[in-house]
């Protein structure tokens, strides 16, 4: 190569974007990444800062934990920047959990934060981190996510004003502050609790939710746990390990998504439109006669007053094992008279049973759907055992029912075809 020759770099065309292309750009970047790109040039100085969304997650290192900290010192605390649309903190060190209390109240304030997650790792020694009174009492907080955090309130006042949406981790054992203060959210619309066990919680450690809201308009249940069989059944004759008490007058959707079967007592849910119920043990009938199995029927029949109901074939069964076991059953369940649309799905005999004791409840039913589903631990001669019903469902009776759809999959279809001609037959009946 001669010494005059001039080598040619490769064209930045990245730099040469308008500002506000690189910015969306870097919206896709975690925040640490987005601010590396300082470096690059004077064009991208301080470009990622109009994001508006920081996400810091605290790791084990010193190194990067001062680095991070004095950013958040800088920036968070920084009222000359712009207003701050979203933080998101996650602390997995209990030796920085105090800065991190001292960072919220300055975000809260300095950046006007309206939506705010906050994870911190629990420690078995020093206890749960604590939102400070300064979040609590923030006024522009629109949406928070919390996990393994303690909202202990000390002040007689009403606590996150204009909270809107709100989300709970429930995994973790936590104090009862995070089960009796949602009636002092005098905004809330939406809140969703959820939780994850890698074995079934500890016996007798009963925790009740007081879910009471004049606002409350959606409401999410979802807790699980991955251990399906147990040796020492005895145990699990005491009270339900987790008890949700709803009273919420103006509560439109409800979705419970729950297989280790908890309590449920609907107080006062006289608005709710809509309710999903996928509740109940996928082995339901090893332990037919559980309390948890109980709980399901019981939350079957404070449902009501529903317009849109969805149960799926753990519900079905476990309501249906309660079904079976009754002496009389003119009364188990009550009358849906507001019930217009019903989605059921069935995958054992007990499930079937249940679905046309159900129909019969239904005089106001308009659109149906049964669907067959597969259980992954069905046996491969284990069929519907369906029998015709000796009396014709409420819900044809009264002529309501405008739609029947009827879904299966072929491991079940030498007894279908009896379901079809049944329901062919009403309905025949119903157009003459």
């Amino acid at each position: 190569m001669a010494a005059n020759d001039i080598i040619k770099l490769p064209d930045d065309r990245i730099s040469e974007l308008p500002d506000d292309l690189r910015t969306k750009i870097l919206t896709y970047l975690p925040t640490k990444e987005a601010i590396r790109t300082e470096v690059l040039s004077r064009k991208w100085k301080r470009l990622w800062e109009p994001r508006g969304e920081v996400e810091f997650e605290f790791n084990s290192t010193t190194e990067d934990t001062e680095r991070i900290r004095n950013f958040l010192n800088t920036e968070l605390t920084d009222s000359s920047k712009r207003p701050l649309l979203k933080l998101v903190l996650r602390c997995n060190l209990f030796k920085i959990r105090y800065p991190i209390g001292q960072l919220l109240c300055a975000a809260i304030v300095q950046r006007h934060v309206v939506e705010l997650e906050v994870s911190v790792k629990p420690d078995k020694d020093k206890g749960i981190f604590n939102l400070p009174v300064k979040v609590l009492t923030c006024r522009q907080l629109k949406y928070l996510k919390l996990s393994g955090v303690s909202v202990r309130i000390q002040h007689t006042g009403p606590v996150f004003p204009h909270l809107k949406i709100l989300h709970v981790d429930i995994s973790q054992k936590s104090d009862t502050s995070l089960q009796n203060f949602y009636a002092k959210l005098p905004a809330l619309q939406e809140l969703t609790l959820e939780g994850c066990f890698t074995v079934y919680p500890i016996i007798g450690d009963e925790r009740i939710f007081e879910l009471f809201s004049p606002t409350l308009k959606t409401v999410q249940i979802k807790i699980k746990t991955v251990q399906t069989e147990f040796e020492d059944w005895d145990g699990f004759e005491l009270s339900p390990i987790y008890s949700f008490h709803i009273n919420a007058p103006k509560l439109e959707y409800l979705l419970i998504n729950d297989n280790i079967l908890a309590s449920y007592k609907l107080l006062d849910c006289s608005g709710i439109g809509k309710a999903i119920v996928q509740c109940g043990w996928t082995y339901v009938d090893s332990y037919w006669d559980a309390p948890w199995v109980r709980n399901t029927f019981n939350l079957v029949r404070g449902l009501k007053i529903v317009h849109t109901l969805t149960l799926h074939d753990q519900t079905t069964a476990a309501a249906g094992f309660i079904l079976e076991g009754m002496y009389t059953r003119n009364n188990a369940l009550p009358i849906f008279s507001q019930l217009k649309e019903l989605t059921l799905l069935v995958s054992t005999r007990s499930g079937c049973g249940f679905v046309m004791y159900l129909l019969d409840k239904t005089p106001a039913l308009k659109f149906l759907v049964i669907e067959m589903v597969k259980r992954d631990d069905a046996k491969k001669d284990e069929g519907l055992a369906w029998t015709r019903p000796e009396v014709t469902p409420v819900c044809f009776r009264e002529r309501s029912l405008n739609t029947v759809q009827l879904k299966w999959f072929l491991g079940h279809e030498e007894e279908w075809p009896q379901m079809i001609d049944f329901f062919c037959d009403i309905m025949q009946f119903i157009n003459n």
